[in-house]
């Protein structure tokens, strides 16, 4: 196996979901470019705004809360509940779906955090459905003749930025939107970047009574192994 090693920052190919362009830079580089481009103030004012009316609807409908969080007790999601509770003065219910082997630190962080006056809610990790899957390598072989219909959740300018040729874009954001676009007459398949939103979006379908659908381990990122056609690689305007 060849390393990489972008040409900027030096982070090495074999770190997960890194993609280099033409350039040899990876795409953390380029989306930190991008990201100099955006108005951060002017975003921060309209996220204030969509707080403000959140506060103001949860008032009226005498809610407790006026957001939910989902917590497992890592830096992301904490870091995201205080923002929200001591920054923007929301309300948050924190929602940890039980793991079914609690982690000791996970744990620590999450009794750290209630004391600071947070209310939270575990959901005990049970069966509620199962969803076929399949390797990337058993998928390249399958798709052989192009006649799979694809549907990659990833968002708009993930999928731009590469994809299978054939596939159909359908964000997992909208895809309750788009269900009457999803084929029930006839096998399809789910990806995106590494498996997790197209879990979600395979609940998504379940709830919706589509059971017809494979997802396939590893997402996108396990394509890109096999020899599968995909589109020539474009680096994302943004990711977010």
């Amino acid at each position: 196996m060849t390393i990489k090693i972008c040409k900027l920052c030096t982070t090495p190919s074999s770190r997960p979901r890194i993609i280099f362009d033409n350039n040899g830079v990876c795409n953390a580089c380029n989306n930190s470019k991008e990201k100099k481009k955006i108005d951060w103030e002017k975003r921060r004012k309209e996220f204030e705004k969509i707080c403000n009316n959140i506060k103001s609807t949860a008032i009226k409908l005498n809610n407790q809360y006026d957001c939910i969080v989902p917590w497992s007790g890592g830096k992301d999601s904490t870091s995201i509940a205080l923002k929200l509770k001591f920054e923007f003065g929301l309300r948050p219910l924190l929602v940890t779906n039980s793991p079914l082997i609690p982690n000791e630190v996970g744990t620590m962080n999450r009794e750290m955090l209630l004391e600071k006056g947070f209310d939270s809610w575990i959901e005990k990790s049970r069966l509620i459905g199962h969803v076929s899957r399949m390797d990337a390598d058993e998928f390249s072989i399958l798709i052989e003749n192009k006649s799979t219909t694809i549907v990659d959740v990833r968002k708009a300018s993930e999928f731009q930025s590469q994809h299978i040729l054939w596939s159909q874009n359908i964000p997992l954001n909208s895809i309750e939107k788009s269900i009457s676009s999803i084929p029930r007459d006839r096998p399809f398949v789910l990806i995106c970047v590494g498996g997790y939103r197209s879990m979600i979006a395979a609940s998504i379908l379940k709830k919706n009574g589509i059971h017809n659908f494979v997802d396939i381990r590893g997402g996108f990122d396990a394509i890109k192994e096999t020899p599968i056609s995909l589109s020539n690689y474009q680096t994302p305007t943004t990711q977010l």
